[in-house]
């Protein structure tokens, strides 16, 4: 075996077996989830995604075979005119539009057909940006789409000028004359979310002989006896980093497949929609030229769309790549500079000022870190709270995630399939699992052979363990028009 003590550009791991190990992190943190962030620190692992959304206990366990709930789609009052169908006479006098056909909506009915709905309705009232009010006398929904007769509310206004093609009109309400009958009724729109599962796995594989010799690495908290040796140390790695990049980047698929030695039989694999997926597929995709261009201007933004969407949350998730975050950072401390904000940082080396002074007298205010970062702030009614999403920093050339950041309010919404106690979270995960039999297949870790301590499976002839790491898992996201991805075009 040869070194390469300048860490040469070729791949950092090589497919094969190496010799090592006794005791896995997921061994010890199955009944310490305390401490695992603790591990993750101290062996250079950075949380992953997964692990941000298991500290907030957005995860649970089940027994589904899709991961799915049911909602309602964000409350709208504006319709888009798709054309004219008959212009307008003159002043005061009746045009006919035709509704365009993103404000339309197909509907399945129970024999088999589709019927099509509309929120215009006969009766009511609608401003245009010019502060104009027309009134809708009429309603064709014989035909798709929709068509609307429309008359101007005051005589002297003429409807061809504001009422054209690819115009946004803004529902006021219904109002009517005495001795009229009622307005018709909206029906309300649900929609299902659905989800599939995706299994990621890695192996370690070590010899008994290996096994005997001292590690140099540092033992398991609380088992001394016990040591991460480095293979298996890489492994449950490779698996944790595995699990965030799928739960980020993962795609659902439609044409990837496995053979089964067992079953002998072909199957496919659905894999896991990922955040970006998601967001991008039903969020607010919003990009700018390059990070250079970026400004403050662009963050409120996010806040101005949140408000837009009467959004009921007020805490904001802001996931960032270094280069966003880094970009964000200097903004905002520019944009205090003429404040009184104190940008010495109150730690040395990561320890308290005080704590610093018991080992070194020398350390005073100083020697303080300057710190300019920034954990967030309060905007348009909005906490925007910034964290690393570290499946974004990816320094392959090509890829300019680092300068990408996703914006998602933080909280939980009821599943109208079930009772409004019922609430789930608006991002998390699900993991398939069995109570009853105590199964679970959010992380499964075992280790067959024929050589090791009484914890191997011995199974086997040969001198040597494997230890195997198996997830099953899926990402739960909902209401994705609250969900604002910024990146660069360039």
């Amino acid at each position: 075996m040869s070194y390469d003590r300048g860490q040469g550009a070729g791949p950092s791991h090589v497919q094969g077996g190496a010799a090592e190990v006794l005791l896995t992190p997921g061994d010890y943190f199955r009944n310490n989830p305390a401490e695992q962030a603790m591990y993750f620190r101290q062996h250079g692992l950075r949380p992953t995604f997964l692990h941000k959304l298991q500290v907030l206990g957005f995860k649970k366990g089940t027994q589904a075979r899709y991961i799915e709930h049911w909602e309602e789609p964000q409350v709208t009052e504006t319709f888009k005119i798709g054309s004219v169908v008959t212009a307008a006479g003159g002043a005061g006098q009746a045009i006919v539009l035709a509704l365009s056909a993103d404000s339309m909506r197909a509907m399945d009915d129970d024999m088999g057909g589709i019927q099509y709905g509309s929120r215009p309705r006969a009766t009511e009232t609608f401003v245009m940006p010019d502060q104009i009010e027309y009134r809708i006398t009429s309603k064709n929904e014989a035909v798709n789409p929709h068509q609307i007769t429309v008359i101007p509310t005051v005589a002297s206004v003429n409807a061809n000028t504001a009422l054209v093609a690819g115009a946004t009109a803004y529902i006021i309400g219904p109002v009517k004359a005495e001795a009229t009958g009622q307005v018709k009724g909206l029906t309300p729109w649900v929609y299902k979310y659905t989800n599939t599962f995706a299994i990621v796995d890695d192996t370690d594989l070590v010899s008994g002989t290996i096994m005997t010799i001292k590690s140099p690495y540092a033992p398991v908290p609380g088992k001394p006896a016990y040591f991460y040796l480095k293979g298996v140390e890489d492994a449950e790695k490779r698996h944790e980093r595995a699990k965030g990049l799928r739960a980020v980047h993962g795609t659902t698929f439609d044409n990837a497949s496995d053979y089964s030695e067992k079953f002998a039989k072909t199957f496919k694999m659905k894999g896991t929609e990922g955040l970006l997926q998601f967001a991008r597929s039903y969020g607010l995709d919003d990009t700018f030229n390059n990070i250079a261009s970026y400004t403050l201007d662009d963050i409120f933004s996010i806040a101005n769309y949140f408000a837009d969407l009467q959004l009921p949350y007020g805490d904001i998730a802001v996931m960032q790549g270094s280069t966003m975050k880094a970009k964000t950072d200097v903004l905002l401390k520019d944009f205090v500079s003429d404040t009184f904000v104190n940008y010495g940082g109150d730690e040395y080396m990561g320890k308290s000022l005080e704590a610093a002074r018991m080992e070194a007298p020398q350390y005073d205010a100083s020697k303080l870190f300057v710190n300019f970062g920034f954990g967030g702030f309060h905007f348009g009614g909005f906490n925007f709270l910034f964290t690393g999403l570290n499946e974004l920093n990816n320094p392959a050339p090509g890829f300019n995630w680092k300068q990408w950041q996703l914006a998602v309010p933080m909280g939980f919404f009821a599943d109208k399939r079930k009772d409004k106690d019922n609430m789930t979270p608006i991002m998390g995960y699900e993991y398939r699992e069995n109570p009853e039999i105590g199964y679970s297949r959010e992380n499964e870790i075992w280790h067959i052979g024929g050589a090791g301590p009484a914890m191997v499976n011995k199974c086997s002839e040969f001198d040597a363990k494997e230890s195997f790491f198996r997830s099953e898992f899926g990402t739960h996201f909902s209401h994705g028009k609250w969900w604002v991805v910024q990146r660069p075009l360039n």
